[in-house]
């Protein structure tokens, strides 16, 4: 999963719609100060209205700019769930100020939905996907896929280092092969969720205080249980 959140697909394009919107263009603002205002006023106001678990509260010049390298959305407090939570207000906000029919719109807006509908086939799906959700990832996978090279040839023309087309927006073309297995959100080490998080999660019930001689078998033995019970085995 950290092919598309940490530092991944969704960092890049996240940085790259937002350079544009706060560097190339006026309609949040006369002054790039004001255009930054009006990002973190609306994004508080999403935020505040959707409630999400994980969130980015405040964008800066320092989570955009990369010193003269590629730009992405990054920085010690763009954390990964949040930049994943930070799709679906790129939706809303390309609606709204890329409503043209420019290229640069019409791929902004694409990149934005299509990636957003990644996400809510990955968190609506169970461990295992149906052949009908594996189908609609992947239809949109590609969809993100196209998008994006649009939108690097276009910044290539214009001669700004946007939408890089990195080793794990590479790795994220595989997702749709990876989900025939077990949906990428399962094999996630967030501590709040996925397959890895709650392991995390258990060690930590099992380990607090001094560590018990056999830890690992209590982890393994819980886990199992969970599984279990889940299953109704």
């Amino acid at each position: 999963m950290h092919a598309l959140d940490c530092k991944g697909l969704m960092a890049i394009i996240a940085g790259g719609v937002l350079h544009k919107l706060l560097y190339r263009d006026a309609q949040l603002g006369a002054t790039i100060a004001a255009r930054f205002a009006k990002l973190n006023a609306l994004l508080k106001t999403f935020n505040t209205t959707n409630r999400m678990s994980a969130y980015v509260s405040d964008i800066r010049p320092d989570n955009i700019l990369n010193g003269g390298d590629w730009i992405t959305l990054h920085g010690k407090s763009i954390k990964a769930a949040a930049t994943r939570h930070i799709c679906p207000f790129l939706v809303e906000l390309t609606d709204e100020y890329c409503k043209g029919s420019e290229a640069f719109d019409i791929h902004a807006r694409g990149i934005c939905t299509s990636m957003d509908n990644c996400y809510k086939v990955m968190y609506g799906a169970e461990m295992f996907m149906t052949g009908e959700e594996q189908a609609d990832f992947a239809l949109h996978m590609q969809d993100v896929l196209n998008h994006l090279m649009m939108l690097r040839s276009i910044a290539d023309a214009a001669g700004e280092l946007t939408f890089q087309v990195t080793s794990k927006a590479h790795s994220a073309a595989h997702l749709s092969d990876e989900n025939k297995l077990i949906n990428c959100r399962f094999t996630q080490c967030y501590g709040e969720e996925g397959l890895i998080g709650r392991w995390t999660q258990i060690w930590h019930s099992c380990a607090n205080g001094p560590y018990q001689a056999r830890v690992q078998f209590t982890v393994l033995i819980k886990y199992l249980i969970a599984v279990a019970l889940r299953l109704d085995l």
